[in-house]
């Protein structure tokens, strides 16, 4: 504090002795101590432009200069100089006896030396409560507990993929426990109607839908003896639009016995009839099979020694079941559907008029004919088939058919018949009791897909 007092004291002779003279340049070389503002003065107007700086400028202790960028749009005019300025003796004198004033009082009180109070005192040392203490430290519930690791369960389980369970292989013999675990399956084509299409130009089957029932009721089929129930010749005079519509192949036809056939009833031979076998053999075999045809088929051949004498003709059906695809299931209902909306009776499905609506749509998909053009230039065949075997008195057939499409998505077809009066008229027609329907038939060389409907009035 003394030191500052004496230093104001000088300050105060300093500015004593210049005002003495009259000298009015306190802007070049007055001192601005830090956050105090410098009396402005209207002395003379040559100094306008340092005044307005240094007002701009209360922040800082350093000299004002009144070259800055903000004096540069007045008039140079304005530029302060002190060529003119100077200190006479006098005020030389008593700056002079004013420092040694200074000099004295400050060897004297020893002040400018460091005091003890400015050494860092033993408070300032950091305590021993400023160290961090235990808890500062992450505890041991901070850490990840077993919980949160991701556990068993957040793994995808099985059941979240589609699974395919291994088939059980099933030993082939003859017992009926092990021919019972084959009977009573549906093929694929009556549960997927996405597959219920038959490409025209493929070259194992290119006549119909392939009714594949699984690796084990194919392994049955090989094992057994099918000429002791089939006959193909029988087969396509008993199904004569099923052996057209497989172009009278008589291998693939037996493919069609061993499938679906023998699932419907279908008698194969004159030798053996499915219902004479039933109404004839033990009841454990009948009790164990029931309407499932198939395992009287099976059973009689891996037991023919003692199952041939067993009466297997007489005056039965040929057929005991229609099978249909999804894809025909789907039209059928829609069809009955409409006619219930009009109280007409349901159509009845007929497999035989069925065969017949696949071999259309077989022919205008693999031989390029359009719409009706084949029915109407083949009414012989017509009459042969249909007046002769069924004394019809009427057929009828609708036709949906699309270019530039080679794929079956699932797609049914009777709404799109629906939009047709004379289609429409025909779906409802209260004077046709029977109805076929097609799977669907593509042909992707040439960019096509149909679908048929056949009415029968008998």
């Amino acid at each position: 504090m003394t030191l500052k007092k004496n230093f104001i004291a000088l300050m105060s002779t300093i500015i004593i002795a210049l005002a003495a003279t009259g000298c009015s340049t306190s802007v070049e070389t007055a001192y601005v101590p830090t956050n105090t503002a410098p009396a402005v003065t209207n002395s003379t107007t040559t100094t306008s432009t340092a005044t307005t700086t240094a007002t701009t400028s209360t922040t800082t202790s350093e000299p004002i200069e009144s070259t800055s960028n903000e004096s540069e749009s007045v008039d140079n005019s304005t530029e302060i100089t002190n060529s003119n300025m100077s200190l006479t003796d006098l005020q030389k004198e008593k700056i002079e006896e004013a420092k040694k004033k200074i000099a004295n009082a400050a060897n004297s009180t020893g002040t400018t030396k460091p005091v003890e109070t400015t050494k860092p005192t033993e408070t300032t040392k950091p305590t021993e409560t400023t160290k961090p203490i235990e808890t500062t430290k992450p505890i041991e519930t901070t850490k990840p507990i077993e919980t949160t690791k991701p556990v068993e369960t957040t793994k995808p389980v099985e059941t979240t993929k589609p699974v395919e369970k291994p088939a059980e292989t099933i030993t082939v013999d003859g017992t009926l426990d092990n021919i019972k675990k084959i009977c009573g399956l549906k093929s694929t084509v009556e549960t997927d109607i996405k597959i219920c299409a038959v490409d025209v130009f493929d070259k194992h089957n290119p006549y119909d839908v392939v009714y594949d029932y699984g690796k084990n009721y194919n392994t049955f089929v090989k094992a057994c003896d099918w000429s002791l129930v089939f006959d193909a010749d029988y087969y396509i005079k008993q199904f004569p639009m099923l052996a057209t519509q497989y172009h009278n192949d008589k291998a693939l036809l037996l493919e069609h016995f061993q499938t679906i056939g023998i699932h419907e009833g279908r008698q194969g031979s004159a030798k053996f009839n499915a219902g004479a076998y039933k109404a004839n053999c033990n009841s454990k075999i009948s009790k164990a099979f029931g309407d499932n045809y198939e395992g009287y088929y099976f059973y009689y051949m891996l037991n023919y020694e003692t199952e041939k004498s067993v009466k297997t003709t007489g005056n039965y059906k040929n057929q005991y079941k229609q099978i249909m695809t999804a894809c025909q299931a789907a039209e059928l209902e829609g069809v009955n559907g409409y006619r219930d909306e009009v109280n007409v009776a349901d159509i009845a499905f007929h497999s035989e008029l069925a065969a017949f609506a696949n071999y259309r749509a077989y022919l205008n998909a693999h031989d390029d004919y359009r719409i009706h053009e084949w029915f109407d230039n083949n009414p012989s065949f017509l009459i042969k088939n249909f007046k002769t075997v069924y004394n019809a008195n009427a057929i009828s057939e609708n036709t949906c058919y699309y270019d530039n499409l080679c794929k079956h998505e699932g797609k049914t077809f009777y709404t799109d018949y629906k939009t047709s009066k004379l289609h429409y008229e025909a779906m409802i027609s209260a004077r046709y009791e029977y109805i076929g329907l097609s799977n669907v038939y593509y042909s992707c060389e040439d960019n096509f897909t149909n679908q048929f409907q056949t009415f029968l009035d008998v």
